[in-house]
């Protein structure tokens, strides 16, 4: 495999922790003990969603930042509806992109950055 190839698998496994610490937060509704079935959510939402999203854009183009964002926040956004559509903007974009960013973390690298061996 490939560096990139890496980074993207270690990505999807990272990226949902994210929003699931976040959402795990004692002000927004959940206790510690929900913390497994809220990442278990987010883990499937990122099989769901993250990753055919992920080989679309790839298979089609260069992946970018914009690409991971909006995907992010729309997804957040979308998700965020279901309960009650005010927690869309309050809730659901901060935790998508919240995962957008951390997979853009560590997926990128400059491409002036030094190979890994």
């Amino acid at each position: 495999m490939d560096g990139k190839t890496v980074r993207a698998i270690t990505a999807f496994a990272v990226a949902p922790w994210s929003p699931a610490l976040v959402a795990c937060v004692p002000e927004f509704g959940f206790s510690r003990s929900d913390f497994l079935g809220v990442l278990a959510v987010f883990y499937g939402i990122t099989l769901g969603v993250g990753i055919p999203a992920y080989v679309y854009i790839v298979r089609r183009r260069t992946l970018q930042c914009r690409h991971v964002l909006w995907v992010a926040g729309v997804t957040g956004f979308v998700l965020g509806l279901w309960p009650v559509p005010v927690l869309a903007v309050l809730f659901g974009i901060p935790l998508g992109l919240s995962a957008g960013i951390t997979f853009w973390l560590i997926w990128y690298r400059k491409p002036s950055a030094p190979r890994q061996p």
